[in-house]
């Protein structure tokens, strides 16, 4: 919930194209390092449990599902103007 209304004052503030590259970029970093977590062996099941919590959580900053969520409300703001707008000029 929280984060939805950081992602909207956000996408209002810089742009809706900036936000989405930023927010999946944290979901891409994190889930770049929980996934390295995994394969890295040579650390300690200490320091690949904190990676892994780490990249989770950067995972998390991205607030994948609710810019996603924005982002598919402006999507379909957009086609609902073009629709009207072309549907009424087009029958008058």
């Amino acid at each position: 919930m929280a984060m939805s209304l950081v992602a909207g004052f956000m996408v209002d503030r810089v742009g809706l194209k900036t936000c989405v590259f930023l927010f999946l970029s944290f979901c891409m970093l994190g889930s770049a390092l929980f996934g390295l977590s995994f394969t890295l062996t040579s650390l300690s099941p200490d320091a690949r449990y904190i990676l892994m919590f780490v990249g989770r959580f950067i995972f998390g900053l991205g607030g994948y599902v609710e810019i996603l969520f924005i982002y598919i409300i402006y999507l379909i703001l957009i086609y609902l103007v073009y629709i009207r707008v072309v549907c009424t000029d087009s029958v008058f």
